[in-house]
């Protein structure tokens, strides 16, 4: 998308009424019409941390009071609700972090409310979901069979050529349960196998259609779509990643927060990105080139969506540290002008 204001993605998520937020993939911003396609999962939805649910079946009146509250006063966010007396609202060891937003995320996991806004400490506020999401997709009743049927073709549209674990993975559903409907796909006609080099049998959706070519230049985040599923990674790309942020410093091997670099159909580096905020300036903490890619090829059009990036975040400059194979080349190409 390039350097595009970020308030511009609150005004189209939250103000058009044609994106929403759900638990898809992982938490996910999704196509209105894909939320009634996952009512099934937000029936089945359990509360988060794990032994949460023993507070909200000793604490049943609060959760219909938040509830109540939505639907008298409108949206809500978790510094909005009141604490429970005697209780400590704080959930140690847990990202949730209180009770509160415990109980919202309860909520919206199971449909009951949907997020209508985010506040500037990037909290979501909720309201009910059926004051959020148009009538035409909230009353839309489907069963698990067909919901399942359209999620698979939607993944397979987004994957281009990819195997049942990648269409299955794609919405999070297990393989047992994508096979029987992609072979139902496969014999309508909507979903056509394949077999592919290295990778075996394949699925292609009908409609795809072949690019001449492929001209992109991104830094991808560790949660984009071409990055999350390892297996498909690696099997495309024969690129090994895995989310270091969790590990302790001593065993990473490339960095916390490591962006792939796309340049047309290759991933050809990656980089250890950190928005130091106190002095404007993004750093590239450690930089890779691939095996067998020349930093030649790579330093100038890398350069370019490094400072895109910064300048998205509002940074003023780059800065490039000395670690990796990559890092020299880089270094100097962002002192220049």
């Amino acid at each position: 998308l390039g350097s595009y204001p970020r308030e511009r993605l609150n005004d189209l998520v939250y103000g058009k009424k044609t994106w929403t937020e759900q638990w898809a993939h992982e938490a996910s911003i999704i196509p209105m019409d894909v939320w009634p396609l996952l009512r099934h999962r937000m029936d089945r939805h359990t509360p988060r941390p794990r032994g949460f649910q023993r507070f909200l079946q000793k604490n049943k009146s609060y959760l219909n009071d938040v509830i109540d509250q939505i639907r008298s006063t409108g949206p809500v966010a978790p510094q909005d609700l009141p604490r429970l007396r005697g209780v400590d609202t704080r959930l140690t060891g847990s990202w949730i972090g209180t009770v509160q937003r415990a109980v919202l995320e309860y909520l919206f996991g199971q449909g009951q409310i949907a997020a209508v806004g985010r506040r500037k400490n990037f909290s979501r506020e909720y309201d009910l979901a059926d004051r959020v999401i148009p009538a035409q997709h909230f009353k839309r009743q489907l069963t698990e069979h067909a919901a399942q049927r359209e999620l698979l073709q939607r993944a397979a549209v987004a994957c281009g050529v990819a195997t049942v674990a990648d269409l299955a993975d794609y919405f999070r559903m297990s393989i047992s349960a994508a096979r029987p409907r992609v072979a139902e796909l496969v014999e309508e006609g909507i979903l056509q196998s394949i077999q592919v080099e290295e990778m075996g049998q394949a699925f292609v959706h009908r409609d795809a259609r072949l690019p001449r070519s492929v001209s992109a230049a991104a830094l991808l985040s560790p949660f984009d779509p071409l990055v999350w599923f390892r297996p498909r990674l690696r099997r495309l790309f024969n690129f090994d990643y895995r989310l270091e942020i969790f590990m302790p410093r001593e065993r990473r091997k490339w960095g916390y927060y490591v962006m792939p670099f796309l340049l047309g159909d290759t991933l050809v580096a990656r980089l250890d990105i950190k928005a130091d905020r106190d002095n404007s300036r993004l750093q590239a903490i450690a930089a890779y080139k691939e095996p067998g890619v020349s930093a030649g090829d790579v330093t100038a059009p890398l350069i370019k969506e490094l400072r895109q990036l910064a300048g998205w975040l509002g940074l003023a400059s780059v800065q490039v540290g000395s670690k990796g194979n990559l890092a020299r080349g880089l270094s100097r190409a962002a002192r220049e002008k």
